[in-house]
C-alpha cells in the first residue's frame, strides 16, 4: 500500500488509509478483499481443497 500511497502523493500509508476510509467508508484492505477475485489474492489460500502441507 505504501507504493500506492506514494504514487498518489501521500507521504505515508497511514494518511492514505485515513483519507481512503473517509472517502469510501471502509479501509483499503477491506475494499480490496471485497472486490478482488479470491484466486488472485496471494496472502490467503484460494481453495481449501489442497490445504495440506506437502511432505
Amino acid at each position: 500500500m505504501q507504493a500506492i500511497a506514494a504514487r498518489w502523493g501521500f507521504a505515508d500509508k497511514a494518511h492514505f488509509s485515513r483519507v481512503f476510509r473517509a472517502a469510501y467508508g471502509t479501509s483499503p484492505q477491506a475494499y480490496r478483499e471485497s472486490t478482488s477475485d479470491p484466486a488472485r489474492i496471494v496472502n490467503r489460500p484460494a481453495s481449501t481443497v489442497n490445504s495440506r502441507r506437502a511432505d
